[in-house]
């Protein structure tokens, strides 16, 4: 299953058929791929072979990147939790002052989005909140003292997601407000955000959502709703939520030209199309378990009401 995974998902496939995510994005990677110097926003360009230190290497965007980037960026630093953690300020100038990082790329976060909710009553003690909003804040500290454009790796789970606003957004659409609106791990990235912006220097956040990747031999979204189906424990699919999944090996092309060119600012990377998890959900079975009409169709405005203290 995997392998067809590699022969049918191209991305010019994703872009065209299933689209990308819960964010209509204003900016999708081919476009950004196609903008002139003159059009782009950053500053002059990094030489060839760029020093590119990566935090989060290991987990499924991070690893991805350096998959598809490791040929071309002859000094990319990866780095996991094990090696750096971003949560400790002091261990983040060393690691800068060692490899000297010409631009620098944040994966590292926690994302289980279920278990974060757990972590709500604990607040900015929660180790969610450490990790996805106080570690993007010192990674922000070192790169502007050193220089070093910062690029944050965040979520659609920032917006709301509710009447009246269900989206798709912008970038230029307003954000949650207050915790109560959005999920706990949604919450941890908004304030991660806001701290890279408080803290000022070059920066710019990419928000995706719903990721999945080509080669990956864990879960991601596409392959956990092909689990689920195997399994028989496919839940109902939402027919009034709209999504655009993010295709991985797409974003990696749009990464490497911020970085390239320095390009700052908040960027939705995503192909155009909208679908809803049901359309997403019974495209991938049909074309990887050859039937059709074995979804079942369910609604979000009805579950959230049927739910409302959760």
């Amino acid at each position: 299953m995997l392998e067809k995974f590699e022969e049918k998902f191209t991305k010019y496939e994703v872009a065209r058929i299933l689209g990308a995510r819960s964010l209509q994005l204003a900016m999708d990677a081919p476009i950004l791929l196609k903008m002139t110097k003159e059009e782009e926003p950053g500053k002059e360009r990094l030489k060839n072979n760029p020093r590119i230190l990566v935090t989060g290497a290991n987990g499924l965007v991070g690893s991805r990147f350096i998959e598809l980037s490791s040929s071309r960026y002859e000094f990319l630093f990866s780095t996991d939790i094990e090696e750096l953690d971003i949560t400790d300020k002091e261990a983040i100038k060393r690691w800068i002052e060692e490899k000297k990082p010409e631009v620098l790329i944040n994966f590292a976060a926690l994302t289980d989005v279920n278990k974060i909710e757990e972590e709500r009553a604990e607040g900015e003690k929660s180790k969610a909140f450490i990790v996805n909003a106080v570690g993007p804040r010192n990674l922000a500290e070192v790169c502007r003292e050193n220089k070093i454009p910062l690029i944050q790796i965040s979520t659609d789970f920032v917006f709301p997601g509710f009447l009246p606003n269900i989206g798709p957004y912008t970038e230029k659409a307003k954000t949650a407000q207050a915790p109560e609106e959005i999920s706990w791990y949604g919450w941890t990235k908004l304030m991660g955000e806001k701290a890279i912006q408080e803290v000022g220097g070059d920066f710019a956040i990419v928000r995706i959502s719903y990721p999945f990747r080509a080669s990956f031999k864990e879960l991601d979204f596409a392959r956990n709703i092909l689990k689920l189906y195997d399994e028989k424990k496919l839940y109902s699919m939402f027919i009034d939520q709209y999504i655009t999944p993010t295709f991985i090996d797409e974003l990696v092309e749009a990464l490497k030209r911020i970085s390239e060119r320095k390009i700052t600012g908040t960027y939705h990377v995503a192909s155009r199309e909208v679908a809803t998890p049901f359309s997403f959900a019974s495209y991938l079975i049909h074309e990887f378990k050859g039937v059709k009409r074995v979804v079942e169709t369910g609604w979000m405005s009805k579950y959230y009401k049927d739910h409302s203290g959760v």
